[in-house]
């Protein structure tokens, strides 16, 4: 969600370069909070674009209000 957050609110190229500091922003707070490595790694894919987190979307793809995260 932080990703299509940032890509729709800042210019191109700023959401650009705040979009590839999360995923060591990511590291760094798994880290020091002792996130376990299947929810860091989860994190990472989210980051990436990899992995989309079912439900964040709706039909018609825009943020889904109704989608809740269980981490």
């Amino acid at each position: 969600m932080a990703v299509l957050h940032l890509r729709d609110f800042y210019k191109d190229d700023f959401a650009a370069e705040l979009v590839a500091v999360l995923p060591e922003w990511i590291r760094f707070l798994a880290e020091h909070t002792a996130m376990t490595t299947e929810l860091t790694e989860r994190c990472l894919a989210y980051a990436s674009g990899d992995l989309q987190f079912p439900g964040i979307l709706d039909d018609q793809g825009r943020p889904n209000p109704m989608a809740r995260v269980t981490e």
